[in-house]
């Protein structure tokens, strides 16, 4: 279970444990009075977006929107170079 601020993202390799784990988690969020928001909601899903990364079962990727978004910014004024971009798509990974 991966949880941020009000984010949270529970997944496992096999369905039957994954179910176990919502069997653990729903209890406790009753338990505290949380909420989900139904809207936000995916169940039963091999990916998707999870605080502007996509997870899929390879592991965490970066997001393509962000790749492309880097790939055609014009830099500001004086224009990005090749390198210039390669470091923002390199810390946009590492981190």
């Amino acid at each position: 279970m991966e949880v941020y601020v009000d984010d949270m993202l529970i997944e496992n390799k096999e369905a039957h444990h994954h179910v176990e784990d919502l069997d653990e988690t729903f209890p406790v969020l009753r338990k505290y009075r949380l909420k989900l928001n139904p809207g936000k909601c995916v169940f039963r899903v091999s990916g998707g977006c999870f605080l502007g990364f996509m997870v899929t079962q390879r592991g965490i990727d970066a997001n393509p929107d962000k790749i492309n978004a880097i790939m055609d910014s014009n830099g500001g004024r004086r224009g990005s170079t090749k390198r210039q971009k390669i470091q923002a798509l390199k810390h946009l990974v590492d981190h």
